[in-house]
């Protein structure tokens, strides 16, 4: 009994003092970002040690190259880790961008791949730590002052896995001057589609190939694995929108001369300025509502062994100075830390915050009404995925034909059947 007891202290002494040295050993919490926020390395650093001041944390930033060679080597390597247990603690990384460029020689610059090819699958896999506990101790993130529908993507069984940094709608400015009917509103594609305004049809369709792949809500079951909608369905839909180039009067363009897309603050403040004249229109999905794409996000690796100290960090972004501008300003003590939340550095194209604050009267004086009246109309948000980038360039390579063929008599019937087949397989991967 006694050598038992002996035996029993001695293992609660080398817990004692291995818990302790534990809490003294510094922390070290690897942080992964676009290589385009670099140059803010030692923001980012000064951000971290004041939403810790009490911990001795040490910083290891990585990046993930511009080079596309470079790059898969580096997706490989962090998938690899991430399903072995470690990986990097903090992603702030931006999602599939459906936009593309084209070297100065004219060759099509390859995308960058994201780290996850769909986010809604490493969701399902448990990939992201649970955070309703800490979300509900936090400081500055109070969801209830968010767009609730753009958070809500960010949600499995377990809670809030994912949290949203901006999001993005096309955003079309017309002139309602020239408009038929300046107060005309749709609550789904095909009353947009049948209004009788063929000017007004065209000028938007015209507008920009962009937004296509947001005239369908959630198009993926993944708990099912297979596209929610028919081929032939989503074919009829995107014929309707094929066979409206054919019926407008090329000569009546309802454009303000600001046109706001993609979506950005500036797009937001151009709005503010033309209010008298302006009418903010975005295409409305076939269900019934607005899609927002998520552009990017900010996510703790279950795999951490840090969860306080690394939510303590990605929560900075929900302060009410960094969603009311494009950055905070800490004070640390000596002096001010700039911390930035602008899609460039993050790695996207465009983006707006998810806080309610950034939308207030105060900024948007003469449009509060119409950015309100925009984000209620907001039924569908999710993360851009490889599917959208197929669709988006599908249709940018086929839309101009649409303006003087039907769509039957081009090659795009064919090579949608084709993509359609590739996305049922992405799909129930």
């Amino acid at each position: 009994m006694k050598k038992l007891l002996s035996i029993l202290l001695s293992l609660c002494f080398c817990l004692t003092v291995n818990a302790c040295n534990q809490s003294d050993e510094p922390i070290v919490l690897t942080i992964l970002l676009e290589d385009s926020a670099s140059r803010l390395e030692a923001n980012f650093e000064e951000a971290l040690k004041y939403a810790n001041p009490d911990k001795d944390i040490s910083f290891n930033f990585e990046y993930l190259s511009s080079d596309y060679t470079e790059r898969q080597t580096q997706l490989n390597h962090y998938r690899t880790e991430i399903m072995s247990g470690k990986g990097p603690d903090i992603f702030v990384l931006p999602t599939w961008d459906t936009e593309f460029a084209y070297s100065l020689s004219g060759d099509r610059i390859e995308r960058k791949e994201p780290l996850f090819t769909d986010l809604n699958n490493a969701i399902n896999n448990r990939v992201f730590l649970p955070l309703d506990e800490m979300i509900a101790n936090g400081k500055h993130l109070k969801l209830e002052e968010h767009h609730d529908v753009v958070m809500n993507a960010g949600k499995n069984d377990e809670g809030q896995v994912i949290l949203p940094l901006l999001y993005s709608y096309e955003l079309i400015l017309l002139d309602k001057n020239k408009m038929e009917d300046p107060n005309i509103s749709f609550s789904n594609l095909n009353d947009f589609l049948s209004c009788g305004d063929e000017n007004l049809i065209y000028t938007v369709l015209s507008g920009s190939p962009r937004w296509i792949h947001n005239i369908f809500a959630g198009y993926i079951d993944y708990e099912n694995g297979q596209i929610n909608m028919s081929e032939d369905k989503m074919y009829d839909t995107l014929s309707s929108v094929a066979d409206a180039y054919l019926r407008g009067d090329r000569e009546a363009i309802y454009y303000q001369d600001y046109l706001g897309h993609p979506l950005s603050n500036e797009s937001l403040y151009e709005l503010n300025a033309a209010e008298e004249n302006a009418y903010p229109f975005v295409v409305p999905n076939v269900e019934g509502g607005i899609t927002a794409q998520i552009t990017v996000y900010t996510a703790i690796n279950r795999n951490t062994n840090h969860p306080q100290e690394a939510f303590n960090f990605i929560e900075l972004f929900y302060d009410k100075e960094m969603q009311r501008n494009d950055k905070i300003m800490l004070d640390n003590g000596n002096g001010y830390i700039k911390l930035y939340m602008d899609p460039l550095l993050l790695g996207a194209q465009s983006g707006i915050k998810t806080g309610k604050i950034n939308y207030s009267d105060e900024i948007y004086f003469r449009s509060y009404a119409d950015i309100q009246d925009i984000h209620a109309r907001i039924t569908c948000a999710r993360f851009t995925t490889k599917i959208d980038t197929m669709l988006c360039d599908l249709w940018f390579n086929s839309h101009y034909d649409f303006r003087n063929t039907p769509i039957d008599s081009t090659d795009f019937p064919q090579k949608f059947s084709e993509v359609f087949s590739d996305w049922s397989m992405m799909a129930a991967e």
